[in-house]
């Protein structure tokens, strides 16, 4: 177990088997109630991503757990469904970025899918892990039927006549 204790201005952490500065320690740590990213021993507070601890990966912004972060977060090449601070690994579903909206399979952005999403603002349709928003036409859902789609999302008011060969 490691001990925290306050160096100067900064956090270090201490190892409390012999009381030396521990400047290996890059990770997690609780201090005070907060949960901060330390790096080298010493809290980071530039740092902003995720982080893991005890088999939970954590957002972090400026160097503390952000608890109220909901979204999409970029680490190691993928992108993350966070949900109050923590991946959540059980989400399948559609999330929004600056980037556009995408598919999310068990908290993780999944390019390979396309199909049809149902979500909180209607059902999507999915191209490469993200909404075709310049896609109009009929799109067939997994069960067989026929869906048109308008912008991306599907038009359940639509009531013409269209042809197509699927």
């Amino acid at each position: 177990e490691m001990l925290r204790s306050l160096v100067g201005s900064e956090m270090c952490i201490r190892d409390s088997n012999n009381g030396v500065l521990d400047w290996s320690y890059t990770g997690l740590a609780e201090y005070a109630g907060n949960w901060f990213y330390v790096s080298g021993g010493i809290l980071d507070w530039g740092y902003t991503g995720l982080a893991e601890y005890a088999g939970n990966w954590f957002y972090v912004s400026g160097g503390i757990v952000n608890w109220n972060y909901t979204g999409l977060v970029e680490y190691a090449g993928n992108w993350f469904y966070v949900s109050g601070g923590i991946v959540d690994w059980s989400y399948t579903g559609t999330a929004s970025n600056e980037y556009g909206t995408f598919y999310i399979k068990k908290g993780v952005l999944d390019w390979s899918y396309t199909g049809l999403v149902y979500s909180k603002d209607g059902t999507a349709y999915i191209v490469n892990g993200i909404l075709d928003k310049d896609y109009t036409g009929v799109v067939e859902d997994s069960a067989g039927v026929l869906w048109y789609v308008e912008n991306g999302m599907v038009n359940k008011e639509y009531n013409a006549v269209s042809y197509t060969h699927l």
